[in-house]
């Protein structure tokens, strides 16, 4: 909902209008870029504040209506694609002077990680199911049933002092990983529900897919020698990119949500799947308005069929047992 304008603000306020541009297209630009960082500033605050409730008060419904649903999803395509088109055409094109290039290449930086978005998740989706590697948060919590059961079944030898026991189990608790977090509620939260989704990591993954447009803001990817546009701004950009998904990549390692290998992988698939597409013509600066509609589409349209199959066949299988009866 919020990294696609963040690429596009980032990108708008590296370009300069342009020395031939009039009062009125600088005016324009100038008007498109206050209301882009209006917009991109607050939806972050939301989803910031969103988070620190989350973890402050251990909010889990808030985590399930606002940062897991899936509708949201769905619809920040749509939503990211109906923004920058309303910049584009609205606030940055002028007539009769044709659109600028810079223009055209800053909204495909914007519109490339929807356009991915979709085949990215279905091959995260798919090697998590395959693969079921547990979480470290699952085999930390795992370790603490553990030893509690070792303690039942030592409990012979102590049974007349409760205390003793409680203290033991209060010593064991100490030594897990969960317990040493600052908001341990997330760890718990992966444990408990989402144990066996560890490989690969599908936030290294979205991550490194939205730092890549954000890594070419100030270059050029194409033969065209823009010599003058490329300086300190260009490694700027660059370091951000990298920023991000360092970030992620230790933030969910932080947690206990993944293993380092599981991060890497998340990360490699990401950049393995932009130089793929790029090979087969839809580079990051090739994209247009319909192409992350259609990607997304055809997701929605897979994920619906996908379940009616699973419901489908929940239906068989109770049918079945109830003629068996």
């Amino acid at each position: 909902m919020v990294m696609p304008v963040w690429i596009a603000t980032l990108a708008i306020s590296s370009s300069s209008p342009g020395a031939s541009s009039s009062d009125e297209e600088q005016h324009s630009r100038q008007r498109a870029v206050v209301v882009l960082h209006s917009l991109t500033l607050g939806l972050t605050l939301v989803y910031f504040v969103a988070w620190l409730y989350f973890q402050h008060y251990q909010a889990q419904k808030l985590l399930g209506q606002l940062f897991y649903r899936p509708s949201l999803y769905l619809l920040g395509c749509p939503w990211n694609v109906a923004i920058l088109w309303t910049l584009q055409t609205v606030l940055l094109q002028q007539q009769p002077s044709p659109p600028r290039m810079e223009d055209a290449r800053m909204f495909s930086l914007a519109l490339y990680p929807l356009f991915l978005f979709p085949p990215l998740v279905t091959i995260v989706n798919y090697l998590k199911k395959t693969t079921k590697r547990q979480r470290p948060a699952y085999k930390d919590w795992n370790r603490s049933t553990n030893d509690e059961d070792e303690e039942d079944a030592n409990d012979d030898t102590r049974k007349s002092s409760s205390s003793s026991l409680q203290d033991n189990n209060n010593a064991t608790k100490t030594l897990l990983w969960t317990n040493k977090k600052k908001y341990p509620f997330m760890t718990e939260l992966l444990a408990k529900y989402n144990g066996d989704a560890s490989f690969p990591s599908g936030d290294a993954a979205l991550a490194t897919l939205f730092a890549l447009p954000i890594y070419y803001i100030g270059s050029t990817t194409t033969n065209d020698d823009h010599d003058d546009a490329i300086g300190s701004s260009q490694y700027y950009y660059q370091g951000i990119a990298v920023s991000i998904v360092v970030l992620s990549a230790s933030g969910r390692m932080y947690v206990l949500a993944h293993h380092v290998l599981d991060v890497t992988v998340g990360i490699l698939l990401a950049i393995g799947l932009h130089h793929l597409t790029t090979l087969l013509g839809f580079g990051i600066d090739q994209m247009q308005w319909w192409y992350p509609l259609l990607t997304n589409g055809l997701y929605f349209g897979y994920e619906q069929w996908r379940k009616a199959k699973k419901d489908q066949s929940v239906r068989t299988k109770t049918d079945s047992a109830t003629k068996k009866e």
